[in-house]
């Protein structure tokens, strides 16, 4: 199966604000590629865990 893709940006994809896809590619938004995902952990004082998922 093959599937075509079009520089024109669909109906159906919606700026979240003004200028967004003047900016960006719509093409960033709308096709998902694996992309690294790192977890950062610290130790805030008293010894509570806390992380931060970075994309």
């Amino acid at each position: 199966m093959k599937h075509y893709f079009t520089h024109e940006k669909p109906e159906c994809l919606i700026e979240d604000w003004p200028g967004k896809y003047e900016i960006f590619s719509w093409l960033e938004f709308g096709i998902t590629v694996p992309n690294p995902i790192y977890l950062v952990t610290t130790l805030k004082e008293g010894g509570i865990p806390n992380a931060n998922i970075l994309l």
